[in-house]
């Protein structure tokens, strides 16, 4: 790579991190997962309403495509920041770029980007399949408040990618850091969340997302992202900067 701007090479390098996981079977299998996983969901939704209310209406799968994105955004994130880790192409990587700081903002951008690529092909399809079925069962198709759920689905996925980015960026081993996004999302967020003490919201990862979403307050969302974003992320970050390359 020859030299050039800080800012022109980072996105050079996102576009090869974005090219590697796309054509890593792990990464496919994780990404057609997560619009399985989606579609399963809205197509279910949109059965269930039509047979139910006399239409199809957008905004109940819109709702539940969150399922979607709180597991697959992460895992997508652990694998772009520890895939090279886990083989000899994080020795040519940083031999073609040697400033490591650039190549960790990379990947952290292509985790976002590519999430949320995901979860807007999720939606698109979803759309279609909705408007397939109003067509076929000959019911009315309803927007409702669908427009106002894309929102907080991106948000979810931004908040999603980035804490899986930065938990994988600080273990660096992708078993691990598959194990330790699987615990947060289904178990330690749910118990902090639900937990009858009022320091549970200020350590709770869905308090981030939460604010965004007008349910959380400042406090706890700001609380929330330094423990299980800022946190990782420099870590992360001191570790990718400092790690020996075998």
């Amino acid at each position: 790579m020859n030299p050039g701007l800080p800012l022109a090479r980072v996105m050079l390098l996102t576009l090869v991190e974005l090219r590697k996981v796309l054509y890593t079977r792990v990464s496919q299998a994780v990404l057609l997962c997560t619009l399985a996983v989606g579609l399963l969901i809205s197509a279910a939704l949109t059965l269930v309403g039509a047979d139910n209310a006399g239409r199809v209406d957008l905004s109940g799968p819109m709702v539940s495509l969150s399922l979607a994105v709180a597991l697959g955004t992460p895992l997508i994130g652990v694998l772009i920041m520890t895939g090279d880790w886990n083989s000899r192409e994080v020795v040519t990587l940083f031999l073609l770029e040697p400033r490591r700081a650039r190549v960790f903002a990379s990947k952290v951008a292509a985790t976002v980007l590519l999430s949320a690529m995901t979860v807007v092909a999720v939606i698109l399809l979803s759309g279609a399949f909705a408007a397939a079925t109003a067509l076929a069962l000959r019911v009315p198709l309803t927007v409702g408040d669908a427009s106002s759920e894309i929102g907080p689905l991106l948000v979810a996925c931004f908040i999603g990618a980035i804490s899986g980015a930065a938990l994988a960026s600080a273990i660096m081993s992708t078993p691990l850091a598959v194990a330790a996004v699987i615990i947060q999302t289904a178990v330690v967020d749910p118990i902090l969340s639900l937990a009858p003490v009022s320091w549970g919201a200020y350590v709770a990862p869905s308090s981030v997302a939460n604010y965004f979403e007008g349910t959380a307050d400042i406090g706890p969302a700001a609380s929330a992202a330094a423990l299980w974003i800022v946190l990782p992320l420099t870590v992360g970050l001191w570790r990718t900067c400092r790690r020996e390359v075998r």
